[in-house]
């Protein structure tokens, strides 16, 4: 439903039909990117943070350790699951022979790679602010990691909106940096509500409008 919606929004506004349907698998395939090289670099900075301020010396292997769990997860689920490599190794496909046009112009791979940055920062810092109502210390780096493994897993995982799975990931990376169990599940729900269950209901007038003024 959300490829199609796309499709549909920048053919209304003049994309030619091949663009509009490879824009997507370009742009997830450069999300990813920016994503593993976020939760690298952050599970790194947070080893080191944790090495210098307590005697866990297995701080930042246990955090690599982590990411790459989340990676070979979700590789296995798309070997894994038929419907899942259906849908998603076609796409990859399309992306990498798509990117090659994206990759030779440095200020097109630039700004998408950049809104995928922001995008994620964006994510972070409303996790951030989840936390901070619940009283909950931690650090930026720690939040960043924490919204990042959580979008990669509950992206790939073959349930709609990650419903469930992004929940557990959430509490247990919250958990793993620090957060008390049950503060890590409150965080976890609440954010998951006003960031996702929530945004359908105006989402709704929003389609409406869109379907009105002829966007769709």
């Amino acid at each position: 439903g959300r490829v199609a919606l796309d499709v549909r929004f920048l053919q209304r506004l003049g994309v030619p039909a091949t663009a509009a349907l490879t824009q997507g698998p370009v742009i997830s395939l450069i999300g990813f990117v920016v994503e593993i090289a976020l939760l690298v670099s952050t599970s790194w900075a947070l080893g080191q943070t944790f090495d210098r301020d307590s005697a866990d010396a297995g701080g930042s292997s246990g955090l690599l350790g982590i990411v790459v769990v989340l990676v070979v997860v979700g590789v296995v689920v798309v070997l894994a699951v038929p419907k899942v490599r259906a849908a998603v190794v076609p796409k990859v496909c399309a992306a990498f022979a798509d990117l090659r046009a994206v990759v030779t112009s440095p200020s097109r791979l630039g700004r998408i790679a950049l809104g995928e940055l922001l995008e994620r920062l964006a994510s972070a810092f409303a996790l951030a602010a989840t936390a901070a109502a619940f009283g909950a210390a931690v650090p930026c780096t720690a939040l960043v990691f924490v919204s990042g493994g959580t979008g990669l897993l509950a992206g790939i995982a073959p349930v709609p909106g990650g419903v469930g799975v992004a929940e557990a990931t959430m509490t247990a990376l919250l958990t793993a940096v620090g957060v008390p169990p049950e503060q890590a599940f409150a965080i976890a729900i609440t954010y998951r509500v006003l960031t996702s269950y929530l945004p359908p209901l105006p989402g709704f007038f929003a389609l409406r409008w869109l379907r009105g003024n002829g966007y769709l």
